[in-house]
């Protein structure tokens, strides 16, 4: 039930970033059961929400707002390894942005 809760949460766009949202029913779901494989892949669907969230700030140039999303998207799955290939990524355009406007 929980896990189909942050599926429809996630499908409206209410990842939970700030608390509740997807992110909380998911984590209501692994609180009963820890292996709840919806639930995992939820958080794993949620966190890429975060990621993309950055992905677009960063192409508009607010570099700002992405490092903040990639904070929110880090606290999700810690230790995943998604967020640093994705802070990576934004990293190497941001570079390279700077380095055309030279």
């Amino acid at each position: 039930r929980y896990s189909a809760e942050g599926e429809a949460a996630l499908a409206r766009d209410e990842i939970g970033e700030d608390g509740g949202g997807a992110i909380g029913w998911f984590r209501r779901a692994l609180e009963l059961r820890r292996t709840d494989s919806r639930a995992l892949q939820g958080l794993a669907a949620a966190e890429s929400a975060l990621i993309r969230r950055a992905e677009v700030a960063a192409a508009r140039d607010d570099y700002a707002r992405a490092a903040r999303w990639l904070d929110r998207a880090a606290t999700v799955r810690p230790g995943a390894g998604t967020v640093a290939a994705a802070r990576a990524r934004i990293a190497f355009q941001r570079a390279a942005r700077v380095g055309g406007l030279r």
